[in-house]
């Protein structure tokens, strides 16, 4: 799904029963990255995303899980 986006930059899944350790990251339509993460189910991790932006852009990320 994010491969065919052009204006999303995070997709968070909701309660698949996948673990990642990290976002995976896709390129979309569009050639811009599109952060994908899932932290699994039952409430027994939670992601934090931060994105840093300037005036105009994304400038970077960082990622983590923690145990709850």
């Amino acid at each position: 799904m994010a491969k065919a986006t052009q204006d999303i930059d995070l997709i968070i899944g909701g309660h698949t029963h996948t673990f990642l350790d990290k976002p995976t990251v896709e390129t979309n339509a569009v050639g811009k990255s599109v952060l994908v993460n899932q932290v699994g189910c039952y409430g027994l991790y939670l992601g934090k995303i931060d994105f840093y932006f300037d005036a105009k852009t994304l400038k970077g990320s960082e990622s983590d899980t923690l145990t709850v």
